[in-house]
């Protein structure tokens, strides 16, 4: 038990920094996205604390695809290449800074 203890103690300092990380990150993609769609998606990226939200949800892969992302589907049903540029980086090194 006290070597568990003492595991999970030494492990705690890792795993803030790489929260502290992924909060920087989001923060930066969060700050594009409000500015970049905010006029296509006011509901999901209108502000600062709603775009977090949001890229937090996208980089959990908690059912972004099915909210956040259906709305920026044009009338074909295509996606700019930005939008889809934006989303693919921030899940992929969003991904890679979760799993470090």
């Amino acid at each position: 038990l006290s070597r568990i203890v003492s595991a999970l103690a030494a492990s705690v300092a890792p795993v803030m920094n790489s929260f502290f990380l992924l909060f920087l990150f989001t923060s930066v993609y969060a700050t594009i996205a409000t500015h970049a769609f905010k006029h296509r998606n006011a509901e999901f990226f209108g502000r600062f604390s709603a775009s977090f939200f949001s890229l937090f949800q996208v980089v959990t892969a908690d059912s972004w695809a099915s909210t956040i992302t259906r709305s920026f589907f044009n009338d074909n049903g295509s996606v700019d290449v930005g939008v889809a540029t934006f989303f693919i980086s921030y899940v992929l090194l969003g991904g890679i800074v979760l799993i470090n």
